[in-house]
């Protein structure tokens, strides 16, 4: 399944609140599906 634009872009920014820092998608991108996934079930 693809990502939108923007979600990707909200789920950077939310990663970014949450860790701190931004998060590549080439790095720890478990931690990005995971969160992704509360992102589709919270809307």
């Amino acid at each position: 399944k693809s990502l939108a634009k923007e979600e990707i872009s909200y789920a950077r920014n939310k990663c970014r609140e949450l860790f701190g820092s931004d998060v590549k998608f080439r790095g720890p991108k478990n931690i990005l599906d995971h969160y992704h996934e509360h992102v589709i079930r919270r809307k």
